[in-house]
């Protein structure tokens, strides 16, 4: 007992040699899109394989909370799957992370997720993927176009799967220039998630927290319109 409390030591050597297993490793988080089901490592593993070509026997395991490590055998496997910071798969984004000692899932605070950006009021003729991909890092990291959008098939909103972070502001409206010409844009969120002000987590509201035995408030997303600075294309 220390302290009135039980307590273990981990002897040196046994931990230097599980960090030596460990020495080709990654950390990586599975983002689903709202209402998605839970993956196994197995389908991630598969999925992988056809972007890597990995030169000796890997490990996906998983961590809960969609977290996973990624266990290779050498160095050269590790900086192929570094190489990125995420992947798209059909399952999801993989996004990938230094690989950290003494990591918890459980205690890993989430505050990004995807949501679809609609984006109103853009000229067709501006709809070309580079200017829309760029538009939308205004307010995330665009992940991938709509197939509609991407043909021009329908004029009414572009629309793009960006990655955010809910617990910022959320910006509703951009003005844009092109030459002496400038106009707004509007942004529409769909299906934004609950961000829960006591964890400091996403998915739910503090009403529905385990640790709300204080009984605090949930921080709202803040629908406060703000607006950035322009984006130009071509000469003023």
């Amino acid at each position: 007992m220390k302290n009135n409390r039980p307590y273990f030591d981990v002897p040196d050597e046994i931990y230097n040699q599980q960090l030596q297993r460990f020495k080709f490793s990654l950390h990586a988080r599975l983002l689903l899109q709202k209402g998605d089901s839970p993956r196994f490592a197995d389908d991630i593993k598969n999925e992988l394989q056809a972007f890597w070509a990995v030169s000796a026997p890997w490990q996906v395991v998983p961590l809960g909370k969609g977290f996973f490590t990624l266990r290779f055998s050498g160095e050269s496997d590790l900086m192929q799957a570094k190489s990125k910071a995420f992947w798209k798969l059909k399952l999801g984004i993989l996004k990938i992370r230094e690989w950290t000692l003494l990591f918890n899932p459980y205690k890993e605070t989430v505050s990004h997720s995807q949501v679809w950006l609609c984006i109103y009021y853009l000229p067709h003729e501006l709809w070309h993927p580079d200017l829309i991909t760029g538009i939308s890092r205004s307010v995330g990291t665009p992940i991938k176009i709509d197939g509609s959008t991407f043909l021009g098939a329908v004029g009414h909103f572009a629309r793009v799967l960006i990655e955010m972070d809910v617990t910022k502001d959320i910006i509703y409206n951009l003005t844009v220039n092109r030459g002496s010409s400038s106009f707004e844009i509007e942004f529409v969120y769909e299906n934004l998630p609950y961000y829960c002000g006591v964890c400091r987590k996403v998915g739910h509201s503090s009403d529905n927290c385990r640790q709300n035995a204080l009984g605090k408030n949930e921080m709202p997303i803040n629908s406060e319109k703000k607006e950035l600075s322009c984006i130009k294309w071509g000469n003023s």
